[in-house]
């Protein structure tokens, strides 16, 4: 004996396919809204947040700095990590740059500068260096080397989530050192790339 079927209602059936079509609609909206805010714009806004944050967690008048420039493209380029994320990353190396400068002679000067390059693979890489005049040297297997309960060991566990990246290079017009963050571009859909852009 074959078991007996039994057949759905067409608007059982029509009610189905309406809740299911709905579903679809609020996932396609929630995912929307997770890839939104994973997306962080750098630009000379976050960073003067991060400074006056820096600035604030430490004492009032007790780190002088005769400058602290900063150079980022307006608009400036996005990065898929959440703000919060990005803000400690930066916070920690700003800190640490203000810290190194406060403990050498004059001058004291800390600056940022925010690139965007190209890669053989096509994509972008957003990169943030933070420079400065302190004459302490930073090696980078050191640096790795920390545990993440403290400063630069927090950036690099960080930057592990996000397939980011730290590097320390030489500096240039009077800073001796840049610390280095590099991130992927994030782009829009509407956004070409550099690498789809026309040349002519």
């Amino acid at each position: 004996l074959r078991p007996r079927v039994e057949r759905a209602e067409p608007a059982a059936i029509a009610r189905r396919r309406a809740a299911h079509r709905e579903l679809r609609a609020f996932d396609g909206a929630l995912g929307k809204a997770l890839h939104r805010l994973t997306r962080t714009r750098v630009d000379e806004a976050i960073l003067r947040d991060v400074i006056g944050a820096v600035r604030g967690e430490l004492a009032a008048g007790s780190v002088v700095l005769d400058a602290i420039a900063l150079e980022a493209p307006a608009p400036g380029p996005d990065v898929e990590v959440f703000r919060s994320d990005l803000q400690l990353v930066l916070k920690n190396v700003v800190r640490n740059a203000i810290l190194a400068v406060d403990r050498a002679p004059p001058p004291r000067r800390v600056r940022i500068l925010v690139t965007t390059e190209l890669e053989p693979t096509g994509e972008e890489i957003v990169l943030v260096r933070v420079f400065d005049t302190s004459p302490e040297l930073l090696d980078l297997e050191e640096l790795r080397g920390r545990g993440v309960d403290r400063g630069l060991g927090l950036v690099m566990a960080a930057l592990a989530r996000y397939h980011g990246a730290l590097d320390v290079e030489g500096g240039d017009g009077g800073y001796t050192k840049a610390v280095v963050l590099r991130f992927f571009r994030a782009f829009s859909d509407e956004e070409p790339r550099e690498s789809e852009t026309p040349a002519w």
